[in-house]
């Protein structure tokens, strides 16, 4: 292959990236995630990117492999294409995020709701058979019954929104939300006392990944962000 005919062949691929490069970020940008679908969506938009950032590797990796300002030269050019992939990923993750804690928010609501609808029956229920047996002059075991736990039916949940490819989970981390309590907290605590002097944030969030919503030290909040990968 000639000279010219290298370069043009690199120009073409190049404009070709370029291309795509702005369509998944004008594609990331309009997405709105509402439902199933819109989520189907988000997905086949992050595994196109997933497979445009291995193709930009592909071209730029062996170009990259020769002398050190060459490497400089070209990694910097393949920064410009692999930088807009990532921040798609960013985008489309956050969208993805606030999707999904909306739906974790109306599953709780929903959670609830149903738990409170079958303790509600389930005494309806043990009242019900209360008066059956007083009627009947049965008051011993009116009585049991009356002081028994309350037998209520498990809550059946929906199963939660997948689509094929696609995965999300929670990362936690702790945040200091108010200092003055934690301090106090940490100085009434003196297997806690290390932390006052190097005050490392990776203990914390140690905790916070092992407890996660059981995480309860004063001034401090286990917090998530939601974390996807796809599959091709």
């Amino acid at each position: 292959m000639t000279t010219t005919s290298a370069t043009a062949t690199k120009a073409l691929k190049t404009t070709e990236m370029t291309e795509v490069r702005n369509r998944l970020e004008g594609l990331a940008a309009e997405l709105t995630i509402t439902d199933h679908e819109s989520l189907e969506y988000a997905v086949q938009v992050k595994k196109a990117n997933k497979q445009y950032k291995k193709s930009v590797k592909e071209y730029w990796d062996p170009l990259c492999g020769n002398a050190h300002d060459t490497w400089k030269a070209l990694t910097s050019r393949r920064k410009e294409f692999l930088d807009p992939a990532d921040n798609v990923d960013k985008i489309i993750d956050k969208k993805v995020d606030t999707y999904e804690r909306q739906q974790e928010a109306i599953r709780q609501a929903e959670r609830a709701k149903a738990e409170k609808e079958a303790r509600e029956a389930a005494e309806k229920e043990r009242l019900a058979e209360i008066e059956h047996l007083q009627e009947t002059g049965e008051l011993e075991e009116a009585e049991a019954i009356a002081t028994e736990p309350l037998d209520v039916r498990p809550v059946v949940e929906a199963p939660k929104d997948k689509v094929e490819g696609f995965s999300t989970s929670k990362r936690y981390y702790a945040e200091v939300v108010n200092l003055g309590d934690f301090l106090s907290f940490l100085s009434g605590e003196p297997r806690f006392h290390y932390l006052i002097k190097d005050f490392p944030m990776k203990e914390l969030n140690k905790l916070a990944v092992a407890q996660k919503e059981m995480f309860d030290i004063p001034g401090v909040e286990a917090k998530y962000k939601i974390v996807s990968s796809t599959r091709s």
